[in-house]
């Protein structure tokens, strides 16, 4: 999973202040995990343009097992966070909480059987 087409994929706009990163097997799940922070402000729901330009290119991915796409971090407060199981490449469910993750899925698939 190339973390530099994650970033990449983040509108230029909103690279400010946004963090990618990738755990090989987190502590909880003992899962391979992309995290992405910085998909919206914070106090707001995760901007579905951003959060599916970078579902879209996880997309197929053999190894990812959850992707959480995330607001900004303000403080200590917790963001508003998207988060997507994957299992051999597609997405499990409509991402939790499925009212924001579907929106977000449905651009994603999109985009991703868009010709670029």
């Amino acid at each position: 999973m190339p973390i530099k087409r994650a970033l990449e994929a983040i509108p230029s706009d909103k690279r400010y202040g946004a963090v990618v990163s990738l755990e090989a097997e987190d502590e909880d799940r003992h899962q391979t995990r992309l995290t992405v922070r910085g998909l919206g402000q914070y106090g707001q729901d995760v901007d579905v343009q951003s959060a599916a330009a970078v579902l879209a290119t996880v997309l197929g991915n053999q190894v990812l097992q959850r992707v959480e796409l995330s607001t900004a971090v303000e403080d200590s407060n917790q963001p508003t966070t998207v988060v997507f199981d994957m299992k051999s490449g597609a997405v499990v469910g409509q991402g939790d909480p499925p009212e924001q993750g579907a929106p977000i899925l449905a651009a994603a698939q999109q985009a991703a059987a868009s010709p670029s």
